[in-house]
């Protein structure tokens, strides 16, 4: 979970991302996703709410949060909370790091509290959360101009590799969505989890294939933009997450 860090003498900013998500060419979910840069610390949190057609059939809400610090070239994790309201049932999550490992995961499902001891286990070393493994990937396009590096993720059960390639920048233009028209600079990113069966969305998402993504620099250059991210075949059709708008604090 390396990352080369240019300078945080001084706080970068929050970016504020709108996201309209269609599967299969219906518009599906709302996604807001928070980016915070601060002198030595990092925050990372995703709100998704189902929307139309969809939120008929599995009417959810979820949010994911993920923190931790910046130290000379780590990202280290301190927390992440993760919870789930699906109809009539409702679960959390949430990781306890020390020194970036993982040391506890708890877990409630209606009410319902579970509790795992990880300490000691070897796969928690060195090993982040999905969210952590995405901004230390925004921050190196920030600080070194490319997309390329991998992080090892954790989730408290298997552990698995997320792996990233930088391929250049690409033009874009997009009617519908016109923040998704000028240059950006593409990115793939892999999820191997090395054969393991799980029933992680995004790991059987990136199983068989690359999930794509674009994003620009603000107009001082210290933030990354995520304009698109696009998975072209899934058992639903293709995942396509556009940006409507975005706001920088």
């Amino acid at each position: 979970m390396m990352l080369l860090l240019t300078s945080f003498d001084v706080e970068a900013g929050i970016v504020n991302h709108k996201f309209k998500v269609e599967i299969g060419g219906m518009d599906s979910m709302d996604v807001t996703v928070d980016f915070d840069l601060v002198k030595n610390a990092y925050r990372f949190k995703t709100w998704v709410k189902t929307i139309g057609v969809v939120s008929w059939v599995n009417s959810m809400k979820a949010s994911y949060e993920s923190r931790g610090k910046i130290k000379e070239d780590k990202f280290i994790p301190v927390t992440y909370l993760e919870t789930n309201k699906s109809g009539d049932r409702y679960k959390t999550r949430e990781f306890i790091y020390e020194n970036g490992v993982m040391v506890s995961r708890f877990k409630t499902r209606n009410g319902n509290k579970m509790f795992n001891d990880l300490r000691g286990n070897k796969d928690a070393v060195g090993a982040a959360d999905f969210q952590t493994a995405y901004s230390y990937i925004l921050n190196k396009y920030i600080t070194e101009g490319n997309c390329n590096g991998g992080m090892a993720v954790f989730n408290g059960k298997i552990r698995f590799d997320v792996n990233f390639k930088d391929l250049g920048d690409e033009k874009l233009k997009n009617k519908k969505y016109p923040e998704l028209s000028g240059e950006f600079r593409k990115c793939q990113v892999y999820i191997d989890g090395h054969g393991q069966k799980s029933n992680n969305f995004l790991l059987t998402l990136s199983a068989d294939r690359p999930i794509y993504f674009w994003m620009k620099k603000s107009d001082d250059g210290k933030l990354p933009i995520v304009s698109k991210i696009y998975v072209d075949s899934t058992g639903y059709g293709s995942v396509d997450v556009n940006l409507v708008k975005y706001e920088i604090e």
